[in-house]
């Protein structure tokens, strides 16, 4: 059996970085050896894992928003700015990047800046450690929307092999983070606040995750966010 594909996690959320650490446990194909929160942070881990080769990362897994420093407002776009300098401190690494957000501007500046993927956040554990294999193999990652907007748009990318990831998984396109976040929304009727203290995250993050997933969901409300919600583990019972 080959050895594990060795990952370092850049994102400000400690629950989303221990998701991928678990996810990516669980799955076998890759473990991850480090973690960052921000920019700043990214740097001086990456500098003190390739000293060791059993910790040299194979693909780092970076949010699109990241504060530069410990403190800092995030960054709508901090991602893009850190790979670059991912890139040149190690030029064989391979950067997967992660986002809630579904502008093209972004993704457009991200494999301009050298990313070697783009995936959505809300992807289940399975997709994650698929997209992170397949770069890892010199593959061009994707979500299947992010391909229709961008694939064969640069020029310098069209020798590479793709990978497209299909739009599947448990939740019908909630990640788990989010699907547990709206289980507590939704089912236990906690406030953003009250979860923000049990998950140990800021209150705008929670804010944040319930604002995609009713987005995800097609929902404007609560009430309508827990009959979604209602569905899906019907769905989730029969299928």
């Amino acid at each position: 059996m080959d050895d594990p594909i060795k990952v370092m996690v850049v994102d400000d959320e400690m629950p989303v970085r221990d998701a991928y650490s678990r996810w990516l446990e669980n799955d076998g194909r890759a473990v991850v050896v480090g973690e960052a929160e921000t920019q700043a942070h990214a740097e001086r881990v990456l500098d003190e894992l390739r000293s060791n080769p059993s910790t040299n990362p194979d693909v780092i897994i970076v949010d699109m928003g990241l504060p530069s420093e410990e403190g800092g407002p995030i960054e709508v776009h901090g991602g893009v700015a850190l790979v670059p300098k991912l890139k040149k401190a190690s030029p064989d690494v391979r950067v997967l990047m992660v986002t809630q957000s579904t502008d093209e501007k972004p993704i457009v500046e991200a494999f301009a800046a050298g990313a070697d993927g783009y995936v959505w956040k809300n992807e289940t554990g399975d997709a994650i450690a698929t997209a992170v294999e397949n770069v890892h193999e010199g593959k061009l990652v994707a979500t299947i929307s992010v391909a229709e907007k961008m694939l064969g748009k640069f020029r310098d990318l069209r020798g590479r092999e793709k990978a497209i990831l299909q739009r599947k998984g448990r939740h019908k396109g909630l990640s788990e983070l989010l699907y547990r976040t709206m289980k507590l929304y939704c089912y236990d009727g906690l406030s953003a606040k009250e979860i923000a203290d049990r998950e140990h995250v800021s209150v705008d993050g929670i804010n944040s995750r319930i604002k995609k997933a009713k987005e995800i969901l097609g929902a404007s409300s609560r009430r309508e966010a827990f009959r979604k919600m209602s569905e899906l583990s019907k769905d989730n019972v029969n299928s």
